[in-house]
């Protein structure tokens, strides 16, 4: 008897570009140079410029690794709570934690810079 499944193929392996080491280490460099307070609504007073230009060059991290959009943010520092300055407490359950991919991906990334 034949059948009409299609077979799941199996993940790709991460392709690291040279332009996804240029964005994360600039990525790193703008981390350093955040001053933002940590983030309490309502009176939060906004991202600092080293946290606006950290977003787009996590943009351009996203676009060099060619991810799919259910993998925003593509990457987690695992040395950070997930909730510090750029993501706010009361967006996510508190229980959540972050994607293990999103953490081995950063270590990935951290290795080849």
């Amino acid at each position: 008897m034949t059948t009409t499944r299609t077979p799941i193929k199996p993940a790709a392996k991460l392709r690291i570009t040279p332009e996804a080491i240029a964005a994360f280490r600039e990525m790193i460099r703008l981390d350093a140079a955040c001053t933002c307070v940590p983030y309490v609504y309502p009176d939060y007073p906004g991202r600092c410029a080293s946290c606006d230009a950290w977003w787009h060059e996590h943009l351009k991290l996203f676009a060099a690794l060619d991810l799919p959009p259910w993998e925003w943010p593509c990457v987690l520092r695992p040395d950070r709570p997930w909730h510090a300055s750029r993501y706010p407490t009361w967006a996510l359950a508190e229980k959540w934690q972050p994607g293990r991919a999103k953490v081995e991906r950063y270590r990935a990334l951290e290795r080849a810079t």
